[in-house]
């Protein structure tokens, strides 16, 4: 009786190119005896290895987020991803187009590390206007004789609907909501998603640039998406900034008080947005590079990751305009 354990073992899937999905099927029909350690597409050129191509689960990546199971781990295993992404070389050193799965999957990503940071955030902006409304009110009451200024449903309302919709006040403790929200939004923020569309649109709309790169669109949308990581570490500051605007609540009440500093440091982001939206950009443009070179290893990377860029950078240029436009149209 035959050794099962001698047995070859089926592969996993049917063998396709990891970045253009070009069926190899044939060239593994040629194989008579062993199977090659490396391969490479006749398609597009990709160099890949054989076993990480026919058997994937076997060369699972430790600590990253597509391979977890477990909550504890899902959760642990998204921010070493966010990590790893954060030094793009690293990244791309550990995870392969192989180990890649369904852009769903960096979408939820994405929305594990900044649903958590937003629920936090906006619990801790209501807290911070009821406790300021009790401090003005009720322990400086001799100051003011003003009503609430802001309403509970208001203020809850205002915690739901930023950032996905804008907030302005209109006067008596009343608030309006108004779509797009970009105005709402600090003008990094804007220019750093701009760039992200931009660079997105020239990868995966424009004709040239995808017949060179030969890249599917599956690996374009997790590549943008990976590309805006920077929200992460920018919820963390927001959310630590309102836990430091609840506990000066105290100290800084007075007469006549506001939400908190919140919209101060934005202002001063609207006014000054160069020193956090260059490094933004910066940084995804880095990101980029590292990603058609090493990640995809597209032949002529330099010329398609400069047609990104200059539109990128075009696009983040055009949305601090119109910020600073609304921004002054808004200013009476």
């Amino acid at each position: 009786m035959p050794d099962p354990a001698a047995e070859p073992h089926p592969p996993d899937r049917e063998p396709r190119c990891p970045r253009c999905r070009y069926d190899l099927q044939g060239e593994v029909d040629t194989w008579t005896d062993d199977c090659p350690i490396e391969g490479r597409c006749s398609e597009c050129g990709y160099e890949f290895r054989w076993g990480d191509l026919l058997h994937p689960r076997l060369g699972r990546v430790h600590g990253f987020y597509d391979h977890a199971e477990g909550s504890k781990r899902d959760l642990l295993w998204a921010w070493r991803t966010g990590a790893w992404i954060a030094w793009p070389p690293l990244f791309w050193r550990r995870v392969g187009l192989h180990h890649l799965g369904s852009s769903r999957l960096a979408i939820v990503w994405l929305a594990r590390l900044l649903v958590p940071l937003w629920i936090a955030a906006q619990l801790v902006f209501i807290a911070h206007s009821c406790v300021g409304e009790f401090w003005h009110h009720v322990v400086y009451a001799t100051w003011s004789t003003q009503p609430l200024q802001y309403a509970p449903l208001d203020v809850i309302g205002r915690a739901l609907a930023q950032p996905v919709f804008g907030v302005m006040g209109l006067g008596s403790g009343r608030l309006g909501w108004y779509w797009p929200p970009s105005q709402s939004w600090p003008a990094p923020v804007s220019a750093g998603l701009a760039f992200a569309l931009g660079a997105t649109v020239v990868l995966g709309v424009a004709p040239t640039t995808r017949r060179r790169a030969r890249v599917r669109l599956t690996h374009v949308a997790r590549a943008a998406i990976y590309s805006i990581a920077w929200l992460v570490p920018l919820a963390v500051v927001r959310l630590v900034e309102r836990l430091v605007d609840l506990a000066i609540v105290p100290s800084a009440i007075g007469p006549g008080w506001s939400i908190g500093p919140w919209a101060d440091v934005q202002a001063w982001l609207n006014a000054y947005w160069w020193p956090v939206g260059i490094p933004i950009i910066a940084w995804q443009a880095w990101w980029w590079w590292v990603t058609l070179r090493r990640g995809w290893r597209v032949s002529g990377s330099t010329s398609v990751w400069v047609g990104l860029s200059v539109v990128g950078v075009l696009a983040a240029a055009c949305a601090v305009v119109r910020h600073h436009a609304v921004a002054t149209w808004f200013t009476p």
